[in-house]
């Protein structure tokens, strides 16, 4: 490896800081340009500086400012200690990173009930566990709210994304998944999964044990309710207001929490689907072809373009890294063809 590249590995954090000046950015963009490799490294490096950066603000945040700034009548240090404690559910699978975040904090009220926003960054896996002991894994780019006690005759959490659950069994207050789409998974003790993206127009629940059921509306505007049994899965379409329920691949569709992608004569949509969750990035299917085909295999800790040569091989298709005119887009865009 030459000097010029140790150069740049030097400056690539300092790129994403903003802490370079002209000459040194253009001189970093111009090596990012000289090839794909240097632009996988420099994405590879952005996603790194991303995780430190944000771990550093976890550990390192003046708690008692920030929350005077953002509720400035509370009782500081009731919050402090619930700061701590919120820090502590979380129990990181495989990087050490999850983003806690209060939407809603405790007043001098000692019964005043706050909120919780657990987040993982793209391309991440996190758990933690909830107030009633439920444990729940949160994959890539996902969110859940949860209240810092479970009061009342439910115990009610709102998903945006994908998580599996483990829920403590209580069968007088029934563990309710609330989703985007405004279907919920109703539970009484179980483990499942549901993915639930907002920009996604179903909700699909994977059911491993136990039994849990999907409530939606219908066009009357009436709640239905459908359950399922262990090895079933049930999709809920937004459009259409309906679900269907058929026969689940569970192994393949939890694989996720354990960082496994297990494909078996899956679509390449789907795959794509789950290469995009995991690495976060966008695919773009340029030949329509590519369409009719599908794979089977088991794809562990693989780096992405490891496993675009492994699809090149085995099926011709071609992936090319598509230039964006900054540096900086949220999401790298693959072209399929």
């Amino acid at each position: 490896m030459d000097q010029k590249n140790f150069q740049i590995y030097d400056m690539l954090p300092l790129y994403y800081e903003g802490k370079l000046n002209e000459d040194q950015v253009l001189e970093v963009q111009q090596w990012i340009a000289l090839s794909d490799e240097n632009r996988n490294i420099a994405l590879q490096m952005k996603e790194i500086y991303q995780t430190t950066d944000a771990l550093y603000v976890l550990n390192h945040v003046d708690t008692e400012n920030a929350l005077k700034v953002v509720h400035g009548k509370m009782n500081i240090r009731k919050d402090y200690r619930i700061w701590v404690w919120a820090q502590r559910v979380a129990a990181i699978l495989f990087i050490p990173l999850l983003i806690v975040t209060f939407l809603k904090y405790f007043s001098k009220e000692d019964n005043k009930v706050g909120y919780i926003k657990l987040a993982t960054n793209p391309g991440m896996i996190a758990s933690a566990t909830l107030p009633d002991g439920t444990v729940v894994t949160l994959n890539s780019n996902s969110s859940l709210v949860y209240p810092s006690r479970f009061e009342g005759e439910s115990r009610k959490v709102q998903l945006n994304g994908e998580a599996y659950f483990k829920v403590t069994k209580d069968k007088r207050h029934p563990f309710i998944v609330n989703t985007p789409q405004k279907a919920a998974i109703r539970v009484y003790g179980t483990q499942f999964d549901v993915e639930a993206y907002t920009n996604d127009g179903k909700v699909t629940a994977t059911l491993v044990t136990g039994s849990i059921a999907m409530a939606y509306t219908k066009e009357d505007n009436k709640w239905c309710e459908c359950k399922i049994e262990p090895g079933e899965e049930i999709v809920y379409s937004a459009k259409e207001q309906n679900v269907k329920v058929a026969k689940a691949a569970v192994d393949v569709a939890i694989s996720w929490k354990d960082g496994k992608l297990i494909f078996n004569n899956t679509p390449l949509n789907e795959v794509l689907n789950s290469l995009s969750k995991r690495f976060d990035v966008d695919f773009v299917v340029k030949n329509p072809k590519c369409n009719e085909g599908s794979f089977t295999g088991v794809l562990e800790k693989q780096r992405l373009d490891r496993i675009l040569e492994y699809f090149r091989i085995s099926s011709n298709m071609h992936f090319r890294y598509v230039d964006g005119n900054n540096i900086r887009q949220e999401k790298q865009i693959i072209e399929v063809y």
